[in-house]
């Protein structure tokens, strides 16, 4: 997976990575099981830095744990 900036250029290695953005309004995965609390439902659309979108089809909490043992939610 590779997300593209015209200044910036982050890789994640495969489908478990998560590229961590702290200018991003919303984070978005395809990956129901990364959820620890999820909500199904017809939450619109979102327009992404591409002119792209996609519909939102739930919303929740993701909580990582990163190599060092810090959690992220």
């Amino acid at each position: 997976m590779i997300v593209y900036d015209e200044n910036l250029l982050n890789v994640a290695c495969d489908d478990s990575s998560w590229v961590v953005d702290s200018g991003a309004s919303v984070h978005v995965t395809f990956r129901k099981d990364f959820f620890s609390s999820y909500t199904p439902g017809d939450f619109g659309v979102l327009k992404m830095g591409n002119n792209d979108a996609s519909k939102v089809i739930g919303i929740g909490t993701v909580c990582l744990k990163t190599d060092n043992g810090t959690k992220l939610i």
